[in-house]
């Protein structure tokens, strides 16, 4: 039976199995059916799933595997205090056909693409230990510099999610195609940014605040507040997206789409709330409100004055005329016919000409020159278009018997 190696220092538990295969020669599924002694062949590299096992091979109390070579406490750390005790019972004793608790980890790895090393760290490794290992520090969300020597992180070209987790059993010495992540923020918010995920995945008694209350309270500090006394959630949602750069939010994994009101910084401000926010949002945000901008009165206004919207009909009128002008071009080319009111149905504008004629100038003008062309249903001019329209209503029939009766009245009126 397989033993595992002892980790180091903050090592992730998919660097602990890789190196297992490296030393046995073992590939990874024959490893992982002997250390589970069962047919399971994959293990997540974040968490392991099955600690007690993994810790059992390694030599360590199942409670330290979970917590210093885990990302199970960064995942829980902005938790409260029950539901990270009762994650952690699960995760320590899983019970038979429980569910998994992999999905605690997505706010983890749904933020970084690929794995992440630091040179300095790799060479001390290499000096200290004679090989090198995946740190748990260079995989956090948003970290673009390592924890320790505040250097650049580098990317590799080694998927974090996917099956590349569980074949890949490559160190960070031996990968050769590193690069720079395509990112970048300034130096003071990317180190601050580094502080707090470690210290969320040390589990620095974050638990005792009330986080959601002390953002609130922040954000009225430095001015984002609304006449009623609550905060300006949309306003400083829109602020904190240009502060880091869509980006990066959205490489994060915690993208601000343009209409801010419902996104997750406004949600993080709602007052009675308690939903359980990912922990990179909950660094992002105490990043903004550390080192992001006051209100500042130059700043557009997000917030309109209630009550009814008043109608832009400037822009309305050039867009109907725009219609307009590109159907009647249409109704010329097939050779057709329309009224002014089946015009201006199509353009979706019947209803606002109606009833505020007087504002829709351009519009209201092109119409009076449509009138007198061929392609109005109803002519002006005094020409006389409906005798052309005779045999197409009457008939052949219907349209001798109209001239007859036609011819008929001029008679009479001769007699006169």
């Amino acid at each position: 039976m397989p033993v595992l190696p002892k980790p180091y220092p903050d090592e992730v538990v998919g660097s602990v199995v890789a190196r297992a295969c490296v030393h046995t020669g073992l590939p990874m599924r024959r490893l992982l059916q002997s250390v589970f002694e069962s047919q399971r062949s994959s293990c997540s590299f974040l968490l392991g799933d099955n600690t007690g096992s993994l810790a059992h091979r390694a030599g360590l109390e199942r409670s330290e595997f979970l917590f210093k070579h885990t990302m199970f406490p960064y995942a829980v750390a902005y938790m409260a205090p029950e539901t990270q005790e009762q994650l952690a019972s699960k995760a320590l004793a899983p019970r038979p056909r429980e569910d998994s608790l992999s999905s605690i980890t997505k706010n983890v790895s749904h933020g970084v693409a690929y794995r992440r090393v630091c040179s300095k760290c790799i060479a001390e490794n290499m000096q200290q230990y004679g090989e090198s290992y995946w740190h748990r520090k260079h995989m956090l969300p948003g970290v673009l510099v390592c924890i320790r020597h505040g250097e650049p992180l580098l990317e590799t070209s080694i998927e974090l999610r996917g099956r590349s987790h569980q074949s890949s059993v490559a160190l960070p010495h031996e990968v050769l195609d590193l690069r720079k992540s395509p990112t970048a923020l300034p130096r003071e918010f990317s180190l601050r940014i580094a502080a707090i995920s470690g210290e969320a995945l040390e589990g620095k008694s974050l638990r005792s605040h009330d986080w959601l209350s002390c953002y609130r309270e922040q954000a009225k500090s430095k001015g984002y507040v609304l006449p009623s006394g609550d905060v300006a959630g949309t306003l400083a949602a829109h602020v904190l997206r240009n502060h880091f750069g869509q980006q990066y939010l959205a490489m994060t994994g915690c993208p601000v789409s343009n209409n801010p009101r419902n996104t997750w910084p406004t949600l993080m401000f709602r007052p009675r709330n308690e939903n359980n926010f990912a922990t990179p949002k909950h660094v992002l945000m105490r990043v903004f409100l550390e080192t992001g901008p006051e209100k500042d009165e130059a700043t557009p206004p997000v917030y309109l004055v209630p009550g009814k919207r008043l109608k832009d009909y400037a822009q309305m009128d050039a867009k109907t005329a725009a219609k307009v002008r590109a159907q009647i071009q249409q109704l010329a080319l097939a050779q057709k016919r329309m009224t002014v009111q089946g015009l201006l149905i199509q353009a979706g504008a019947w209803a606002a000409f109606k009833h505020h004629r007087a504002r829709f100038t351009e519009t209201a003008a092109l119409l009076e020159e449509f009138k007198q062309s061929d392609q109005a249903e109803r002519q002006i001019g005094g020409r006389p278009y409906w005798r052309k329209r005779l045999p197409s209503r009457y008939g052949a029939i219907g349209a001798g018997a109209c001239a007859s009766q036609t011819e008929q009245i001029a008679g009479n009126e001769k007699d006169r």
